[in-house]
């Protein structure tokens, strides 16, 4: 027979396990790069996405997506070690880019806006750093 002393003594036991590995050191935290492609430039674009390191090591890459007007298409790829990587939005006449440092910013986001421009779109790059 189970007395109730044998019961919360276990139950105390089992609390304290989920609690140390809560409070136990610090986590890494998931280091992960999402590109963002965001067309509103009046017409379906045709884009590659590479991302490479800092020996010019193709480390991810997206080739030759087409994305519709009016949609914002996410890519994202994660467990990157510490270190500075390149990242190239290439469409068929723009381009944008830039760089992802994973240990002062796990979680990045590159976002590249597409809007209407006069022979092509007007290209604005964005990053930030999501906690």
């Amino acid at each position: 027979m189970t007395t109730r002393r044998q019961l919360l003594t276990a139950g105390a036991a089992a609390t304290g396990v989920v609690l140390a590995g809560c409070s136990g050191g610090e986590s890494t935290p998931e280091r992960t790069l999402r590109i963002v492609l965001n067309n509103q430039s009046g017409r379906a674009q045709t884009v590659t996405i590479t991302v490479t390191d800092a020996e010019d090591t193709v480390v991810e890459e997206y080739a030759d997506e087409t994305i519709q007007d009016g949609v914002s298409t996410p890519f994202e790829s994660s467990d990157y070690e510490d270190g500075s990587y390149s990242i190239a939005v290439d469409g068929d006449d723009w381009a944008s880019g830039g760089t992802y440092h994973p240990e002062s910013c796990p979680r990045s986001t590159f976002t590249t806006l597409l809007e209407a421009g006069e022979a092509e779109p007007a290209v604005t790059a964005m990053v930030s750093c999501d906690e």
